[in-house]
């Protein structure tokens, strides 16, 4: 199973930011992504990786920032349903 959000800067500066997420179940981590459209950065290794028991704790990296609400609850939505199936 593999689980990706995008969304964009909720105050841009010029348009073009957006922040993405992916989940690595082998690994038990959440990838991170912040750049420009374009800039194709999920297909390097750009991002900074969080432990899934981190983000539980702590939340998202601070350089994040706050992922939109439905963001939030899609990933703990999806965490939830890893714990109980045992995925990572």
């Amino acid at each position: 199973m593999q689980t990706t959000w995008m969304w964009d800067a909720e105050h841009q500066i010029y348009g073009s930011e957006i922040y993405g997420l992916d989940m690595d179940l082998k690994q038990g981590e959440l990838h991170w992504y912040h750049g420009d459209t374009g800039s194709l950065c999920g297909d390097d290794d750009g991002y900074i990786r969080q432990k899934i028991s981190e983000f539980q704790r702590f939340g998202p990296p601070p350089s994040i920032g706050k992922p939109p609400v439905d963001v939030t609850k899609g990933v703990n939505r999806a965490i939830q349903i890893l714990n109980r199936t045992k995925e990572f």
